[in-house]
């Protein structure tokens, strides 16, 4: 007895639902961030009284287990490989462009106003705004959320729940679950200096 080919093609069904749902996911938080700063317009304005406050998403699995935390992070940069850049997180090594490896850097840098034990949130205009210096092009919310995207992609390949290290949030921004002050803080080498 022969097994007839199924009907319909699964595997591409999947990724084309996961595309959709990647798509929507940007509407949305185009959306989210549209609504957040008219929103603040009409509390500065007097139109509408101040929000009590919203807590950021936090990084939690299916089991509700918190979210990892990294306490060591490296970039070297090999200029003869072809995307570059290898990051460690902890005891991870990973292999991500240089784009990419903008991005981190932002999301990584122990600067600002602290909430709690990890680095400072960065706004998403501040980080368009850092990305944007690079002399690559205007850089827009949709394209961070893009590379965004990609990022948490690259660290899903080789870290277990990696996507989970970048945190966002429409009201606090964005940035690595890094611990703030940790020992190995954010260090560049090239392979020169190696």
């Amino acid at each position: 007895m022969t097994r007839a080919a199924p009907l319909v093609d699964v595997t591409g069904l999947i990724r084309s639902l996961i595309k959709e749902a990647q798509r929507l996911q940007r509407l949305i938080e185009k959306l989210l961030w549209t609504m957040y700063k008219i929103e603040n317009v009409l509390e500065q304005t007097g139109r509408l009284r101040p929000s009590a406050g919203r807590n950021p998403r936090r990084a939690h699995g299916a089991s509700g287990e918190r979210a990892p935390i990294v306490h060591h992070f490296h970039i070297d940069e090999d200029k003869t490989a072809s995307h570059g850049i290898v990051l460690t997180l902890d005891d991870n090594k990973v292999t991500i462009s240089r784009a990419l490896k903008q991005l981190i850097e932002i999301l990584a840098a122990d600067e600002g106003d602290p909430k709690d034990e990890l680095v400072p949130w960065k706004s998403g205009d501040a980080v368009c705004e850092q990305l944007a210096k690079h002399p690559v092009h205007k850089f827009t919310r949709q394209a961070l959320s893009q590379r965004v995207y990609l990022l948490r992609k690259a660290l899903s390949v080789t870290i277990p729940r990696g996507g989970d290290l970048i945190e966002t949030s429409a009201v606090l921004g964005l940035r690595l679950r890094r611990e703030r002050g940790a020992p190995g803080a954010l260090s560049i080498h090239t392979a020169a200096s190696l």
